[in-house]
């Protein structure tokens, strides 16, 4: 199974995101409240400049998370070339 997470906050999310893409802010992370995803999940994180991203990268990894991807930051310009 495949997930992409937006770790921006929600009102960074609400106002343009990648289509398929789930919120799950940083904070959340930091929080120790970790997507109920399998450890074994294909997990794609993405954020503004892709710094959050990694901060919630290397947390699922410590936690056991074994296939997580930091995209890096968004571009809304990708998402209007798959259209």
């Amino acid at each position: 199974m495949e997930y992409l997470i937006d770790v921006r906050t929600p009102e960074e999310f609400f106002d343009d995101h990648y289509d398929g893409a789930v919120n799950h802010e940083l904070l959340l992370f930091e929080d120790e409240l970790l997507p109920e995803y399998s450890k074994d999940a294909d997990i794609y994180l993405y954020c503004r400049s892709g710094k959050r991203a990694e901060r919630a990268r290397k947390i699922m990894l410590d936690a056991g998370f074994k296939n997580v991807v930091n995209l890096g930051g968004y571009n809304p310009e990708l998402d209007k070339e798959e259209e």
